[in-house]
């Protein structure tokens, strides 16, 4: 089941809409708003998340452009599709292409029917799979190249004579934020991991000398007996 935000100035189609939602056994709770500045303030107080947002075109391109990207920032509202209301007999080409370009989703056109209103839970989850692929991805990026930092400075280590560290705490920490969002798909994983090290550069070769600490005393003593032994 879905939850939805309606943003309409006219009560009226409100009313429509949100008997069209909860008509389509999709939904199981719907909120509403007459502006965006309400629809904001009910949003950033939610302890629910927002699956959908339906929002009417009356408000106009540039304004419902701005709303889009204002509730993009909340919370409760980060995973929704954003669904375009136009009313039967209005003009709405140029207004859906500016908006779908700006984030919308989809749209919608009344009069409304079930099946109108319960596609749109089709865009909703195409929306949070795509939403949870970004997020695969950004968490992929931090461990590959957590990963990658860890194996280029264990290899420096190696070829200046040091004996490499443990495992960084970061490294581990990544690895662990990964599996969290991953589970047990690891297909973005190698995908990101075949990019970055594709573009990384190779490992410069380290100006330190071939020993240091207690190998260097070590090279010392044996330089000291090669001496005396000559």
């Amino acid at each position: 089941m879905l939850s939805a935000l309606i943003v309409d100035s006219e009560t009226s189609m409100r009313n429509v809409l949100r008997q069209a939602l909860h008509g389509s056994d999709v939904y199981n709770r719907v909120v509403t708003a007459s502006s965006f500045g309400e629809a904001l303030r009910d949003v950033n107080g939610m302890s629910h998340n927002i699956d959908v947002v339906f929002v009417s075109a009356v408000f106009g391109d540039l304004n419902a452009q701005a709303f889009f990207g204002s509730l993009k920032k909340v919370k409760a509202a980060k995973g929704a599709a954003f669904i375009l209301v136009f009313r039967g007999d209005e003009s709405f080409a140029s207004t859906l292409a500016n908006n779908l370009i700006a984030g919308a989703d989809g749209f919608l056109i009344a009069p409304f029917s079930v099946q109108g209103v319960s596609e749109t839970s089709a865009i909703a989850a195409m929306v949070k799979r795509r939403n949870a692929d970004h997020r695969l991805a950004a968490a992929s990026g931090v461990v590959v190249e957590s990963m990658l930092n860890e194996i280029d400075k264990r290899a420096a280590q190696k070829a200046a004579g040091k004996e490499p560290k443990k495992i960084s705490k970061n490294l581990l920490e990544a690895n662990a934020q990964f599996k969290a969002v991953a589970g047990e798909s690891m297909s973005t994983f190698y995908e990101t991991v075949e990019d970055r090290t594709s573009k990384r550069n190779p490992l410069k070769p380290s100006d330190e000398s071939g020993y240091q600490g207690a190998s260097e005393r070590v090279r010392k003593k044996l330089t000291e007996k090669d001496d005396d032994a000559v």
